[in-house]
């Protein structure tokens, strides 16, 4: 599809970081689902002309490695914004394309990877679970095991207003700048053995963390976040992907102690907050309608 020059892109590009789940819905699916689905309950509404004209296209990192992203002026010439998916790997691991995907990240943030908030990314950006794990290594942040344990199920995050003060991804989220939004937490979707631990250094902030986690949602520098949790996970997914988890790996090799997760996890399953399950279709809608960069 020819690109006009002078219409902002309308075409989101999904990075799908690690193997399909067999039996469970793919996360193409489940991402295009939650943003249809959240754009609708945006307190400030949306701009139906710019969503009428929205595209999706998928890559796939696990299955063709770094050289199926697209350079930094194709992508700046066609797509609006990307999203890095979640992955059963970890960025620990040796995984053949993790650095060439991480160099190209560091490409399309250009200048704002290390001066922060200063400047802005030149297409936003959005990692969930692992790929927001994913950008802060990119960026100089350390992602680990977490020492606190595995973080499973639903878990509220605690806002942290200060952070977000004056965030246009925020106000779209709440209706109301930081400064002014009342909401205290958010109950979100949770299913990661690693973390960020430490962010980078470029001026990163942290949004909101659960007392497992410090950095659930981030803002990594202007157009570019990442959260832990899982806006795009509703709760029947998750119960569908408690059949397949390593339980007695949950446990620490203990079976019953497994055992016991598992429980816990089935009896603590409920309802995402709304709000945070809208972040990604905030995220698209600002990518959207947002004035071009020259």
């Amino acid at each position: 599809m020819s690109q006009d020059s002078t219409r902002l892109p309308r075409r989101v590009l999904g990075v799908i970081c690690g193997p399909p789940r067999a039996g469970l819905t793919p996360w193409s699916e489940l991402i295009v689902e939650t943003v249809r689905k959240h754009k609708h309950i945006l307190p400030n509404g949306v701009n139906e002309e710019a969503w009428a004209q929205l595209e999706w296209e998928f890559v796939s990192l696990y299955d063709n490695g770094d050289a199926i992203l697209p350079d930094p002026e194709t992508l700046r010439a066609n797509f609006a914004a990307v999203i890095f998916s979640g992955s059963k790997l970890n960025t620990t691991e040796q995984i053949p394309w993790l650095d060439g995907a991480m160099s190209w990240i560091r490409t399309v943030i250009g200048p704002a990877a290390t001066d922060g908030g200063a400047t802005s990314s030149s297409v936003p950006l959005m990692g969930i679970c692992f790929g927001h794990q994913l950008i802060a290594k990119s960026l100089g942040g350390v992602v680990d095991f977490n020492p606190r344990g595995v973080e499973l199920g639903t878990a509220p995050s605690t806002l942290n207003h200060a952070n977000a003060v004056g965030d246009p991804l925020w106000r779209r989220v709440f209706g109301s700048d930081a400064a002014e939004t009342e909401t205290k937490s958010i109950l979100m979707q949770e299913l990661h053995w690693q973390s960020v631990l430490a962010l980078p250094k470029n001026g990163a902030v942290s949004f909101a963390g659960s007392s497992m986690c410090d950095h659930q949602w981030v803002r990594y520098c202007t157009g570019v976040y990442g959260t832990q949790f899982h806006p795009e996970y509703p709760v029947e997914y998750m119960s569908e992907l408690g059949k397949f988890l390593p339980w007695q790996k949950v446990g620490d090799g203990d079976e019953q102690a497994g055992e016991a997760r598992k429980q816990a996890y089935y009896s603590g399953l409920t309802q995402a907050s709304p709000q945070g399950c809208s972040i990604a279709a905030a995220f698209v809608d600002l990518a959207i309608t947002a004035e071009p960069q020259q």
